[in-house]
């Protein structure tokens, strides 16, 4: 594993009290999302809502965090506590923890439509838990002014955004100031803004790797790379190498998003999945 100990979709920390799930939320979901962020972080929580799953009719009318808290459905051995809500995080899309146990967060004000250029309003938080009590209540603005943000992850000296149809690096010093951000790849689309690239996490490799959803098409290279150098991506995997500056499709066949769903058809009609590619996988036993 990497030092962030990351392995496709699941975090084990040591400076949380258990190990959990991460879950990427859905960029339309806004309330829910801010109660998935909170159950990555064992600390001092209620106890454990009702065994039954709530219907969604009891979601209609929206709830406080400490309600929502208390009308999660949960798996036996869980418990859900509160790290960040409205109007603390606004609208989450992305997120990740680094070596030091700060959760970065994008804020995606800009989806589900790109903004003209020069008026993207995401940003990127810092939240830290600086009373060790679970509640991150120290929110630090790390960059703002970014357009359809939809990946982070943080490493070698900086944080890697991905905002369609740019791959970023954004450098950072010692005390957390951004740097200018750097364009490592372009041609990214986004047909479909909520299957443009997305979901990154180190590999135990040493490769940065994300998702990409099936209805949008990329043409991705470095910038000024010819259309016949690049390279095409629409349902799949990809990963880069962050000191070789390599890019790769990793594995197709499959429509990425937030995380794997099974859309590729063959000729044996809908239902029959097909793999195009495939490779054995770095991040863990899941079947791409």
């Amino acid at each position: 594993m990497n030092n962030q100990g990351t392995a496709f979709g699941y975090q084990d920390f040591g400076f949380l009290k258990s190990s959990s799930a991460l879950i990427v939320p859905y960029p339309a979901m806004r309330f829910l999302a801010l109660f998935l962020v909170s159950a990555c972080v064992a600390a001092p929580a209620l106890p454990p809502g009702p065994a039954d799953r709530v219907p969604p009719s009891a979601y209609k009318t929206g709830q406080t965090p400490a309600d929502a808290m208390k009308t999660m459905s949960l798996p036996a051995g869980f418990q859900v506590s509160l790290v960040a809500a409205e109007p603390k995080v606004v609208q989450p899309i992305a997120m990740c923890f680094d070596e030091r146990g700060r959760l970065w967060v994008v804020e995606g004000m800009s989806y589900p439509k790109k903004r003209p250029d020069g008026q993207g309003t995401d940003r990127i938080l810092i939240l830290e838990d600086v009373k060790k009590d679970g509640s991150f209540s120290k929110v630090t603005v790390f960059k703002d002014g970014l357009n359809l943000v939809s990946g982070i992850e943080v490493g070698h000296g900086g944080v890697w955004v991905g905002a369609a149809p740019e791959f970023l690096f954004i450098p950072k010093d010692a005390d957390d100031k951004a740097g200018a951000p750097v364009v490592l790849l372009d041609g990214w689309g986004f047909h479909d803004t909520h299957e443009t690239l997305n979901s990154f996490v180190w590999g135990p490799d040493g490769w940065l790797y994300g998702n990409h959803g099936v209805f949008t098409h990329s043409v991705v290279g470095k910038p000024g790379t010819p259309d016949e150098k690049r390279v095409k991506i629409n349902a799949g995997v990809w990963r880069y190498h962050p000191t070789r500056h390599v890019f790769e499709v990793f594995a197709e066949g499959r429509a990425l998003r937030r995380r794997p769903y099974p859309s590729s058809r063959s000729a044996e009609g809908p239902g029959k999945h097909r793999r195009r590619r495939r490779r054995p996988c770095p991040l863990g036993s899941r079947d791409l």
